[in-house]
């Protein structure tokens, strides 16, 4: 098989695996089915994991909407019924009939006072007030009704209870108002008077009134059972809202925690076995969420390399095969030239014994001459890199000479800091002095003194800390002090020795520079007797220059034939070792 053929099958296996990868890529991708899609079959285990994340958000919030929306309408179904008003009127209307009954009951104790004679004066003012209040209490009772809202309530009481309520009332209370007067006749008329009006308007105006009474008490009952019975009913609600947003997040965390526990770890397992060279299985694909689409990524990988390490592993069995004839074509090739070596080498042997003296005289002042040659470029680099060297080595000891005088400046700045902390201190010193000696005047001073006291004592106190801030300064200062000289010897050591570099490398340089001089005069004098064999050997150079070159082009292919054969040996043993590490790896039997 030819090189060209070769190539032109490796591209188009080559373009092959690629498009092969580039399809399973890209069913990868479109093999996982749409949100809505997964949702309406209710395969949530397709769906991805971020999509599963935000369903169970969304119910959660759709949920809860759902439920406020309820109590929210519970509750403004409730403001008819439960107005706060007339919830008041209604409380108002029941106390108002329990206290005319009071009332009732009060007057009913001072009309058989009246008819048995005892105190009427007295009893006379008290039930004139009596009736005044039992009035102002049917008259509230009215009011509190009329302002009612329509309601069965209202109708019950306005239509039946209030106008037999107000006529027993209105005939009770004149018949009252009479009994002062009835005493003027004498004691049997008022106890006449007083059993009449009892049994007339008392008794009926009393049952109107409990009837009020029961009839408003139901009424608020009924109204506290449907507002507690709306409240659990929200409550249940709620409640129920909340159980179901519990199973559904529990079954979403089940579903995915199952795709992040046991899924991954059947993926891990499969990337694991894959690490250790066995291409020759696939992953199961349980799910189309992110982790099935890893895993059809991964089973994509492991057939594109299982396609391109069999597209490999057939191109180095075709290379063995080229390399080995091409070995065989080489050998035939080499024996060939090598016999025309010899032949060369026969011819060219008889031919130059005339000139054996003269060749071998001119082909020693020709390797002298290049050796020579060899040597003064060797010299002159050796010198160039001495010079650079030199060059390297002063710049370095400058800037070694610069970084010491900014140790120095930086060790003198020290000094002079350590002096300023000197004087800080001093100051400081004085300071507490000074305060100690105002904080005395101000105690001599008494009560005037006492506001300079304080300020002396803050004085005072500001200089002590500021003279233990200098104590740590001046540590600090010294510690640095030590470490820049420290640095200082350091650098002057670091001076010494890139002097004596310094030294060593002029020696050295001026040793080459002799070298030089002497190589140049060998140099010359080689020169010379080349030119001089040169010139003895033109006329035995004429006659062997032909076979010379027959023999150079013959040692030339000889040559060329070797590193060819040793070329051909080399990429046989790669082809081998790129064998070798194929069969590491485990691939694919339908590959």
């Amino acid at each position: 098989m030819s090189s060209v053929e070769a190539k032109s099958t490796a591209q188009v296996d080559s373009k092959q695996v690629a498009d092969n990868n580039k399809s399973s890529t890209d069913r990868a991708h479109d093999d996982r089915p749409s949100f809505f899609k997964s949702l309406l079959k209710l395969r949530f285990k397709d769906m991805s994991i971020m999509h599963r994340v935000t369903m169970i958000q969304c119910i959660t919030l759709f949920l809860f909407a759902i439920a406020t929306g309820i109590v929210i309408y519970l509750n403004h179904s409730q403001k008819g019924i439960n107005d706060p008003q007339q919830v008041a009127l209604v409380q108002k209307i029941d106390s108002l009939s329990f206290k005319a009954t009071d009332n009732l009951f009060s007057l009913t104790q001072i009309s058989y006072s009246l008819a048995h004679n005892k105190d009427a004066r007295n009893n006379i003012e008290q039930l004139r007030t009596a009736l005044q209040q039992l009035e102002n209490d049917i008259n509230s009772i009215e009011q509190a009704i009329t302002s009612l809202n329509a309601s069965r309530l209202k109708n019950h009481l306005a239509n039946d209870l209030l106008p037999e309520l107000k006529n027993s009332s209105s005939n009770y209370i004149q018949q009252m108002y009479k009994m002062p007067e009835s005493l003027k006749l004498g004691q049997q008329q008022v106890a006449r008077l007083y059993e009449e009006t009892s049994q007339k308007f008392l008794h009926p105006m009393l049952i109107v009134l409990l009837d009020v009474q029961t009839a408003s008490s139901k009424t608020a009952f009924r109204q506290n059972a449907i507002a507690n019975t709306t409240l659990a009913n929200a409550q249940t609600y709620l409640v129920i809202g909340f159980l179901i947003v519990i199973v559904v997040s529990v079954l979403s965390l089940i579903s995915i925690r199952k795709s992040l526990r046991n899924y991954t770890y059947e993926l891990l397992d499969a990337l694991r076995l894959i690490a250790s060279g066995k291409l020759n299985g696939k992953i199961t694909v349980r799910t189309k969420d992110e982790i099935g689409t890893i895993a059809t990524l991964v089973n994509s990988f492991v057939t594109s390399s299982n396609n391109t390490l069999s597209l490999i592993k057939k191109d180095i069995d075709k290379l063995h095969l080229m390399v080995e004839s091409n070995s065989q074509a080489i050998s035939v090739t080499n024996d060939a030239i090598s016999n025309q070596r010899n032949k060369a080498q026969d011819v060219a042997s008889s031919t130059a014994l005339m000139e054996k003296s003269v060749e071998k005289v001119a082909d020693f002042a020709k390797a002298t001459l290049d050796e020579v040659k060899i040597a003064e470029e060797a010299s002159d680099t050796c010198r160039c890199t001495m010079q650079d060297n030199i060059t390297t080595t002063h710049s370095l000891s400058d800037r070694l000479r610069a970084t010491s005088n900014a140790i120095l400046r930086v060790n003198q700045m020290g000094d002079q800091i350590d002096s300023i902390v000197k004087t800080i201190a001093t100051i400081a010193d004085q300071t507490n002095l000074l305060a100690l000696n105002a904080n005395i005047e101000a105690a001599r001073s008494g009560e005037y003194g006492r506001g300079f006291a304080i300020v002396a004592d803050e004085i005072r106190d500001l200089a002590i800390k500021t003279a233990q801030s200098t104590k740590e300064v001046n540590k600090t200062i010294k510690e640095l002090s030590a470490a820049v000289q420290n640095c200082v010897e350091v650098m002057a050591s670091c001076e010494d020795q890139m002097e004596n570099s310094l030294q060593q490398s002029s020696r050295a340089n001026s040793s080459i520079e002799e070298i030089m001089g002497i190589i140049a005069t060998i140099s010359d004098m080689s020169e010379q007797i080349v030119q001089s064999c040169q010139q003895q050997a033109n006329s035995a150079s004429e006659i062997n220059l032909s076979i010379a070159n027959i023999l150079k082009l013959t040692e030339d292919s000889y040559e060329t034939m070797t590193n060819m054969h040793g070329s051909m040996s080399a990429l046989d043993a790669l082809a081998y070792e790129q064998s070798a590490l194929l069969e590491k790896f485990e691939l694919s039997s339908k590959t």
